[in-house]
């Protein structure tokens, strides 16, 4: 009986074509399951790219509508800025400089080492 079934050439027998279905099967969901991975692993770098963009904005004196987030920068070189009625202070001092012309600069805010 083996001998008759491995001689047949018409084509495939039904355990063959449900053991390619399921092979088929299993690696279609772990195809889907890595996508959905990458998505969600995408979709938090976006959220932490956002609040980091949010956050170095606060730093730089900007005030970014529908966030809650308020700056003021002391003449002292305090910053303090409060994010939904929480106030944070930061003692440090700004730094800037300038080309000869005046028209291109950088400024940045360091904060005085705490102990």
């Amino acid at each position: 009986m083996n001998k008759k079934i491995l001689s047949n050439k018409n084509g495939s027998s039904l355990l063959e074509v449900l053991i390619g279905g399921t092979l088929i099967a299993i690696a279609s969901v772990m195809m889907v399951t890595s996508f959905m991975t990458a998505l969600n692993l995408i979709r938090q770098s976006l959220y932490i790219k956002d609040q980091g963009l949010i956050a170095s904005s606060v730093i730089e004196g900007a005030i970014i509508a529908d966030s809650g987030v308020k700056t003021n920068i002391n003449p002292d070189g305090n910053m303090i800025f409060e994010i939904d009625s929480v106030k944070y202070e930061i003692s440090g001092s700004f730094t800037s400089a300038y080309d000869t012309t005046g028209k291109v600069g950088f400024v940045i805010f360091e904060a005085d080492s705490q102990q």
